[in-house]
């Protein structure tokens, strides 16, 4: 009997491991972590289509299942799945409130995994998990106070606040792709018009990209690509040798650090910014955040100025190479 007390004290005192799901437009990603942050086993699946829940959750779950069996079989060993999911997310019900990327509103995601599992599930936005994750194992590891943000489809944001995810109201207090900074400006997936999502992110750099190209039939752009093959890293690829390209990647870059000053309220002395986009090589010669950084923010002749560092965990990245 003693003997059985301590067998099953000692299994429950061994450290778990955890599952993280990663939800994005078009690949969900799945990683076993242990509880030093290192990545023990990757998986991935196509995401579902476009408003249907019930294709994200059997993805979710044959995704948890197929990195399961190949680590053990055994689901109780893990301590839970962690989600990182677009849009805005209500993390105390684990319920997609809306999510224009996915097509779904007030989806409860985090309740159908868990039943369809019996494993525990907690769901934030993906930008937050990001922010909190670099903050406890990244980038923003030796500060108490980090901002993160993402460059993506959609343009995402997180806030660490002494150590601590800070989320808001409904878990939506860090939409910083959904900040308006043009009145009446370009439409938004979240049915508003001028969100810096509209001007920032992937999507609307393709968006340009075939604009300009329309725009000026003389563009070196037309030697490579046509319309179909334009990606977010079109403009990049021709910065220095076609002046459309490079007024399009200066100016959509540059409509990022006009949202920023906005935030300046939570005191945050560090900022997080995608890995991949950094380590473009034209944005690390010539890169417009660097150039405008101490403008944009109210501060003190003596006050220091604000570090952005690049991520070091690229689980997920923004701009992919499809992509940038």
């Amino acid at each position: 009997m003693e003997e059985s007390k301590k067998a099953k004290t000692n299994t429950a005192n061994l450290v778990k491991n955890y599952i993280g799901i990663d939800i994005g437009g078009t690949t969900i990603k799945g990683a076993i972590i242990n509880h030093s942050g290192d990545i023990l086993r990757e998986a991935r699946i196509e995401t579902s289509a476009k408003g249907d829940g019930e294709g994200l959750r059997n993805n979710v779950v044959a995704l948890v299942n197929e990195m399961v069996m190949g680590y053990g079989g055994f689901k109780s060993s893990f301590g839970g799945i962690g989600i990182g999911c677009p849009g805005l997310i209500d993390s105390k019900r684990g319920m997609i409130v809306f999510s224009g990327n996915l097509g779904l509103n007030y989806y409860p995601l985090g309740s159908v995994v868990s039943d369809s599992l019996g494993m525990s599930v907690k769901v934030t936005n993906d930008a937050n998990a990001a922010a909190l994750g670099e903050a406890k194992f990244g980038a923003g590891k030796k500060y108490k106070d980090s901002i993160l943000i993402t460059l993506g489809t959609g343009v995402g944001g997180g806030i660490v606040v002494d150590g601590k995810l800070f989320e808001g109201g409904s878990s939506a207090g860090t939409e910083i792709g959904h900040t308006v900074i043009v009145e009446n400006g370009e439409p938004c997936t979240c049915g508003r018009k001028g969100c810096l999502e509209a001007y920032s992110s992937a999507t609307a750099l393709i968006r340009k990209t075939k604009e300009i190209m329309q725009e000026n039939e003389d563009s070196a752009m037309w030697k490579k690509y046509n319309l179909k093959m334009v990606s977010g890293k079109t403009a990049f690829d021709y910065a220095e040798t076609d002046e459309a390209a490079k007024v399009l990647w200066i100016g959509t870059l540059n409509t990022l650090p006009v949202a920023l000053p906005t935030l300046q309220i939570y005191s945050v002395r560090k900022w997080l910014c995608s890995a991949a986009v950094w380590r473009h090589k034209k944005i690390n010669s010539q890169n417009p955040f660097r150039s405008c950084w101490t403008n944009k923010f109210l501060r003190g002749k003596d006050t220091q100025v604000l570090k952005l560092l690049p991520l070091r965990l690229v689980i997920k990245q923004a701009f992919t190479e499809r992509q940038l």
